[in-house]
């Protein structure tokens, strides 16, 4: 499939676990671009990757954003027509190329404009396939159906993207950094007219958190300081300063932030005065419309 090229960015992965992706997605015979966002263990991430698959080492984290917009313009400089989007730590089978540019084909052929595919996903700390997402005009979760499901957005990993669709939709919000990217892209994409799907056909494993701790019969994914401030900063201010979401979904994300601010100090099992004072910061910097990476 020499069309399709799979991006994979890196950062301090667990080096047996990244053997099993990137091993896993080679098995799919496709094009690889690893872009690293100046991981500690390079030199371990060097010594096990494939001749075949390039590598952007950037030496420092830019955040997902620009690693992703790196990796795709080198893709697309080698003759990519598709972008296959992926972290470090999703797995897939060994026909997903397969099966997702089946999709995809058939998609195009039936006349649909389409901005990006993604396949469903099991949570594997949660052990459960996960929900799609749509504006109704409210944000609704549901379980993932046969065929094609229109949703609001979908996580990076499978995420599939024509260059047409790239090129005319643009590339990934920098500024963010990390969290909310892949979604902001999605919502404007569908601005765009070009709609976001997921499939129910197609299942990858991926995990969504470092930790799960279990509230009432929901389980909350807690992450560390560091991403809990992406995650506050740039949800109060994708709601505050953004114009992509419905009035609605913008109250549902802008109370579901502020929840988050409150719930992720007393929920973590440590380090929850860092978690407090990254979390006021992030509420502050949201508000004032201050992005790039945390100061």
């Amino acid at each position: 499939m020499s069309r399709l090229f799979c991006v994979v960015v890196s950062f301090n992965p667990n080096i047996e676990y990244f053997k099993k992706v990137l091993f896993g997605i080679l098995e799919n015979e496709v094009s690889v671009v690893v872009v690293d966002n100046g991981s500690e263990n390079i030199s371990e991430i060097i010594e096990f990757l494939p001749t075949s698959v390039d590598l952007l080492s950037l030496g420092a984290n830019v955040g997902i954003a620009k690693a992703q917009n790196l990796g795709i313009k080198n893709a697309f400089d080698a003759g990519a027509e598709y972008i296959w989007l992926s972290d470090q730590d999703t797995i897939y089978p060994s026909n997903f190329a397969f099966e997702m540019m089946s999709v995809i084909s058939s998609a195009e052929d039936d006349g649909l404009v389409v901005g990006a595919i993604g396949p469903s996903f099991f949570e594997l700390n949660r052990q459960r396939v996960e929900a799609f997402v749509r504006f109704s005009p409210w944000s609704r979760r549901f379980q993932p159906e046969k065929g094609l499901n229109k949703v609001a957005h979908l996580i990076a990993s499978g995420m599939i993207i024509s260059k047409k669709a790239f090129q005319a939709i643009g590339p990934k919000r920098e500024d963010l950094f990390i969290d909310w990217v892949d979604l902001e892209w999605c919502w404007r994409a569908n601005a765009k007219g070009y709609q976001v799907y997921g499939t129910g056909d197609v299942i990858i494993e991926h995990n969504l958190g470092d930790l799960m701790v279990k509230v009432a019969n929901k389980q909350i994914s807690i992450r560390s300081p560091f991403r809990h401030y992406f995650i506050i900063r740039n949800g109060l201010y994708l709601c505050l300063h953004d114009n992509l979401l419905p009035f609605p979904v913008r109250g549902h994300y802008f109370f579901r932030t502020l929840l988050f601010a409150i719930s992720y100090p007393m929920l973590s099992p440590s380090k929850k005065w860092q978690h407090l004072k990254v979390n006021v910061l992030g509420l502050w910097h949201g508000i004032i419309g201050r992005l790039g990476p945390k100061p």
